[in-house]
C-alpha cells in the first residue's frame, strides 16, 4: 500500500545514512581512544598538583565551555545548504555570508571592552539569547530576517571567542588559584571544542535525513539553552579592571585603531 510503501523507502533511506556513516564513527571512536590513551599516558608524566576547588572551577567552566562549541559547530556544515533550499541565489547567499562575518569583523574590534565593562557572565549569557534568535530565524524565507540572522550569528561568534576565555582567566586569578594551571584549563578546553565539532557533525547528519536542513539549529537553541542555565546556576560576574582599559573611551578607541587598520 502507498502508505507502507513510503515507510519502508524512509527507513531504507535511514538505514542507507546509517550504514554508510558507520565506518566514520567507528574511526572516530578509535582515534578518540586513541587520543585519551595518549593524553592519560602525558598527564601521568606531566602531572601538575592541583586543589579540589580548581578541578570543580576548571570543570564548572569547561561543561559550559563544550557545550557551547557543540552548539556553535552543530550550525556550520549547514548553513549553505539552508540558504541553497531556500532557493536563494549564489549573489544572494554571498550576501548572507557577508552579513554574518562583517559583523564579526566590526563587532570583533570592541566586543571584549564591551565584555569588560557590562559584565563578562551578562556576556555570556547574551551570547546565548543572541545565538538562540539567530537559529529561530533559520525557520524564515524572508531574506530580509535571514540577514539579521546572520548578523546576529556574527555578534554572538565574537562573544564566544571573547567572553568566555576572559571570564575564567579573571576568574581563575580571583580566586588565587596558581597561574601554572591555566595550561592544564586550555589543554582541556581545546581538545573538548575538537571533540564537540565531530561529535556535533554526526549529530546533525541524521537529523537533517530525517527533520530537515533546519533541524540543527533547533537542536543548537536548546543546547544554548542548557549552556546558559549552567552559567546562571554556576557561573560569578566579573569585570575587567580599569587597568585592563574597559569603560567608552577604550571601547571607542578600540574601535576607531581597528577602522584605521582596515583602510
Amino acid at each position: 500500500r502507498p502508505g507502507h510503501t513510503w515507510r519502508y523507502c524512509a527507513m531504507s533511506e535511514d538505514a542507507l545514512i546509517a550504514a554508510e556513516s558507520l565506518p566514520y564513527l567507528g574511526l572516530f571512536v578509535a582515534l578518540a581512544v586513541i587520543c585519551a590513551v595518549l593524553y592519560v599516558r602525558n598527564a601521568s608524566v606531566t602531572a601538575v598538583q592541583t586543589s579540589p576547588e580548581f578541578k570543580a572551577f576548571q570543570w564548572d567552566y569547561l561543561a559550559v565551555y563544550w557545550t557551547m562549541q557543540f552548539a556553535d559547530w552543530l550550525q556550520g556544515p549547514y548553513i549553505y545548504a539552508l540558504y541553497g533550499a531556500r532557493g536563494f541565489t549564489q549573489g544572494q547567499i554571498g550576501i548572507l555570508f557577508v552579513a554574518g562575518f562583517g559583523s564579526a569583523l566590526i563587532l570583533g574590534t570592541f566586543i571584549g571592552s564591551l565584555a569588560d565593562k557590562t559584565g563578562r557572565r551578562l556576556n555570556c549569557l547574551a551570547f546565548a539569547v543572541v545565538y538562540s534568535v539567530s537559529c529561530m530565524l533559520t525557520h524564515s524565507e524572508s531574506f530580509e530576517l535571514l540577514i539579521v540572522g546572520r548578523i546576529l550569528g556574527g555578534i554572538a561568534g565574537s562573544i564566544l571567542n571573547t567572553a568566555f576565555e576572559a571570564w575564567m582567566v579573571s576568574e581563575h586569578n580571583s580566586r588565587g588559584f596558581n597561574g601554572a594551571w591555566l595550561g592544564s584549563t586550555f589543554s582541556f578546553a581545546i581538545f573538548g571544542s575538537g571533540v564537540a565539532a565531530i561529535s556535533a557533525g554526526l549529530v546533525a547528519a541524521p537529523l537533517v535525513s530525517r527533520f530537515g536542513v533546519t533541524a540543527p539549529f533547533d537542536l543548537s537553541a536548546i543546547v544554548l539553552c542548557i549552556g546558559a542555565g549552567v552559567v546562571l546556576l554556576r557561573w560569578n560576574e566579573n569585570y575587567g579592571s580599569r587597568s585592563e582599559g574597559d569603560g567608552p573611551t577604550s571601547t571607542m578607541a578600540s574601535f576607531t585603531r581597528a577602522i584605521g587598520v582596515l583602510t
